[in-house]
C-alpha cells in the first residue's frame, strides 16, 4: 500500500488557495493521477457542523475550544486518510490544513505546546504551498496575519514553499504543478 503524496494550501482569506487546489486537482487528473481534494474545516461532518455554526455566528463557544474542534476535525480526517491510502490514491490536495490551525492558536497567545500534541498526531503534508497576496495599508491586520503564517511556517520546519500570488494564476500553478511532480516521483524513489 502506498502512502499519498498530501499536498496543502495555506494563507489570508481570499487569495486563490481553493482556486489553485482545484487546478491542481484538474491538473494531477489530467496527467493519470489519482486524486482526492478536502477543504477544512470539513462542514459536511459532526464536528464541522458545529464549526459551521460557529462560523455563521449561531452560537458561541470559546475560542479555545474552536481551535480544538478544528484540530478534532484534522485528526478525524487521519481515518479517511488510512482509507484513501488502501484505494491507491496518489496525491491529497487540502484547503486550508495544520498550519491555518497553528496561526489560530498563535493568534489568540495560547501556548504552541497546546497545538503541538495534536499536531503528532496527524499526518503532515509533504508539501505545503503558502500563497503571498499584496496587502494595502488599509489591511494592517491581514498583513500581520501573512506575516504570522509565514514566521510560523518557518517555525514549523515543513516543507513551505512561499509564493506570491501577483505572478498570476497560470504562472503560480505552473510552479506549483512542477514541485508537486518533482515531490512525487521523489517519494516514489524513496519508498
Amino acid at each position: 500500500m502506498r502512502q499519498p503524496t498530501i499536498v496543502a494550501f495555506e494563507g489570508i482569506d481570499a487569495n486563490a488557495k481553493e482556486a489553485q487546489a482545484a487546478l491542481l486537482e484538474e491538473n494531477l487528473r489530467c496527467l493519470g493521477y489519482k486524486v482526492k481534494r478536502v477543504s477544512f474545516p470539513r462542514l459536511d461532518t459532526p464536528i464541522g457542523a458545529v464549526i459551521g455554526m460557529w462560523l455563521r455566528c449561531e452560537i458561541e463557544l470559546d475560542e479555545k475550544a474552536v481551535g480544538k474542534l478544528f484540530e478534532a476535525d484534522f485528526l478525524d480526517y487521519q481515518r479517511e486518510m488510512a482509507r484513501i491510502s488502501k484505494d491507491n490514491v496518489d496525491f491529497i490536495i487540502i484547503d486550508h490544513y495544520e498550519l491555518s490551525n497553528y496561526y489560530f492558536f498563535y493568534i489568540k497567545d495560547t501556548p504552541l505546546s497546546w497545538y503541538a500534541t495534536m499536531s503528532d498526531l496527524t499526518k503532515r503534508p509533504d508539501a505545503t504551498f503558502f500563497l503571498r497576496t499584496e496587502v494595502d495599508a488599509n489591511h494592517a491586520m491581514l498583513q500581520k496575519v501573512q506575516e504570522a503564517y509565514l514566521s510560523l511556517a518557518d517555525a514549523s520546519r515543513r516543507s513551505v514553499y512561499a509564493l506570491d500570488t501577483a505572478i498570476g494564476v497560470e504562472r503560480m500553478q505552473k510552479n506549483i504543478l512542477q514541485a508537486v511532480h518533482q515531490l512525487h516521483l521523489k517519494k516514489r524513489v524513496t519508498c
